[in-house]
């Protein structure tokens, strides 16, 4: 009686011997002389293997050279490629090695080789290619490979003792969630070459430490990351189109250039970045929202250029400043950190730090020494130096400029068109205004001196209560081509102009002076002045609301009379000042 026991054996045994059969009798073809693939002249027996291979064994002996002029694909589980002697195939022809083995000692040259998931690479001889893709796992390879385009690594590559790996100048390197490693074999990366990431996050290996890296790129998705194993630099383009190349504690140098991209780069004070540059980059170096930190940061451009942050960075070491602008682009901060320091910088080499940017330094209360800030506009170096006096509160300072000196502080009539001054503001301000007395300094070169001013006769000047105030008039100090002046125990903040004297600073009204009354409003003819206290003599500016000086007049005595009658139709203000005494009023002519 037959159960089902003895079916199910009977079964089994039947399957494995039809599994059997159809392995153990695929077809062997082997080539007995040089010629076409596809001719049947070639191979042994008189009949041409196909050039998809899913079960048989192709084998080109050793002094044989075939020809392949198309695709070919091995691809089964006991499909194999045996070449110990040549293979040669055309540019546009591919060879993908599939679930297959490729074996043997002697010559492949192809367009590509595409190792897909599951190959077998046991070739143990030349391989020369355009292009190499690796997706089968934890490939080591032996081969003595030459890739002359493209090296595509979407697994892992290591190039194990006996093995050989170079690419050709121009060629590039992809890492797309693989990685190149040698494991005793050797790697060589002289020509020039370029590297990519794409696809995931991955952790640079050998493809970052050749001597001929030029261009690097990273295109990882925004959440991924490209992790730097050691110090590396980049002689051409750094480019992170999207995702983030994280420096982990290792140092960064950029001699070429920087792409444009919305990728980021994150640092910590562990990592060093040097910028040797000939021209400004096309894109900015921008950080990411946590990893804006450096330990040191060295500008170099040799041709004085600007290098453009496009995020706020922090540095805890040394800027360095030796050549080039550091463009802050009107909206981002640079932080010295406490500790740190600046050196370099001239009037060649500083920070651009306008509009909303600023250049922040610590800054040590009761030294006695100064803390220099090296900024300037696009086109002029303006620095300012800061001391805090013994009593304020030891903290940050930000320092920043703008071009121009306006009517209202940071808004109105641009005073510099018509007035004695130097046509520059500096803005400067304590992280903690309530605990900060300090002694401010701002310089200048001479090409900012504009409608006559004079440096032998001038001031620092402070916007507050609405008004540009009057210091003490003095004689600007000159030094190394540029020119300072210096103001003490200045409590209040933000901002300040340098002014010549008899300047028409504060073109807005001031009303709090109740000693000074001027009327009518609207004058048709004449405008009365008095004034309720002893000033001495007086000068009188009629100006418009663009600050131009319209007319000047002398004033003596408590009464005065200034003519109006010429003046059009408007709206105009009038300046009463000495050298002590300065007020602005505002009227009305019909």
């Amino acid at each position: 009686m037959v159960t089902s026991k003895t079916l199910l054996k009977s079964s089994i045994f039947l399957l494995v011997f039809v599994l059997l059969h159809a392995t153990t009798f695929g077809a062997t073809y082997t080539a007995s002389t040089s010629g076409d693939w596809t001719s049947s002249a070639t191979w042994a027996g008189g009949t041409a293997p196909s050039t998809t291979i899913t079960g048989d064994q192709v084998i080109i002996p050793s002094g044989i050279t075939v020809n392949l002029g198309s695709n070919l694909t091995v691809n089964g589980a006991l499909a194999s490629l045996a070449i110990n002697g040549s293979l040669q195939a055309m540019a546009a022809d591919s060879i993908f090695l599939g679930s297959g083995a490729l074996t043997g000692a002697g010559t492949i040259n192809a367009g590509a080789l595409v190792l897909t998931p599951g190959s077998t690479l046991a070739f143990t001889g030349t391989l020369v290619v355009s292009t190499l893709i690796n997706m089968s796992v934890g490939l080591a390879a032996v081969a003595h490979a030459t890739v002359s385009q493209t090296l595509v690594l979407l697994t892992s590559l290591s190039v194990n003792t006996g093995g050989t790996l170079s690419l050709d100048s121009g060629s590039t390197i992809i890492i797309g969630g693989g990685s190149l490693a040698t494991g005793g074999g050797t790697v060589t990366l002289t020509h020039e070459y370029n590297v990519m990431y794409v696809i995931a996050t991955a952790h640079a290996g050998l493809e970052l430490t050749g001597a001929g890296l030029i261009n690097v790129t990273v295109n990882v998705p925004s959440a991924d990351s490209v992790y730097l194993a050691a110090n590396t630099t980049v002689e051409g383009t750094l480019t992170v189109t999207a995702g983030t190349l994280s420096l982990n504690g290792h140092d960064l140098t950029l001699n070429g250039s920087i792409g444009t991209g919305s990728g980021t780069i994150s640092s910590t004070g562990a990592s060093s970045i040097s910028i040797n540059m000939t021209s400004g980059p096309a894109g900015a170096l921008t950080f990411s929202a946590n990893g804006g930190t450096v330990n040191n940061f060295t500008l170099n451009m040799s041709t004085g250029a600007d290098f453009a942050l496009g995020s706020d960075l922090t540095v805890n070491g040394t800027l360095t400043l030796t050549a080039g602008h550091l463009d802050l682009q009107s909206m981002y901060a640079l932080d010295i950190a406490a500790g740190g320091s600046i050196t370099g910088a001239s009037s060649s080499n500083y920070v651009i730090a306008t509009g909303n940017a600023y250049l922040g330094m610590n800054v040590t209360a009761g030294a006695s020494g100064w803390t220099t800030y090296p900024v300037g506009t696009l086109d002029f170096y303006t620095p300012a130096a800061v001391q805090l006096n013994s009593g304020s509160a030891t903290q940050d300072v930000d320092v920043s400029v703008a071009y121009g000196v306006k009517a209202q502080g940071t808004t109105g009539t641009d005073l510099s068109l018509s007035d004695p001054a130097v046509k520059i503001t500096w803005f400067i301000e304590p992280d903690n205004a309530a605990q900060a007395n300090a002694n401010l300094q701002v310089m200048w070169t001479s090409n900012l001196e504009v409608n006559g001013f004079n440096h032998d006769s001038a001031y620092l000047s402070h916007f507050t209560g609405g008004a540009w105030d009057q210091s003490t008039v003095m004689a600007a100090t000159s030094a190394n081509g540029m020119f300072s002046l210096q103001r003490n125990n200045v409590s209040s903040f933000s901002p300040f102009a340098v002014f010549g004297k008899g300047a028409s600073v504060g073109i807005n009204e001031v009303n709090a002076d109740a000693n000074v009354r001027v009327y009518p409003s609207p004058a048709a003819e004449e405008l009365q002045i008095n004034i309720l206290e002893n000033t001495g003599n007086l000068k009188a500016d009629i100006l418009d609301l663009t600050g131009k000086v319209i007319g000047t007049y002398n004033i003596s005595g408590s009464n005065a009379t200034i003519p109006v009658e010429t003046l059009s139709h408007g709206n105009y203000f009038i300046k009463l000042y000495n050298d002590k005494f300065n007020i602005v009023k505002s009227f009305a002519k019909l």
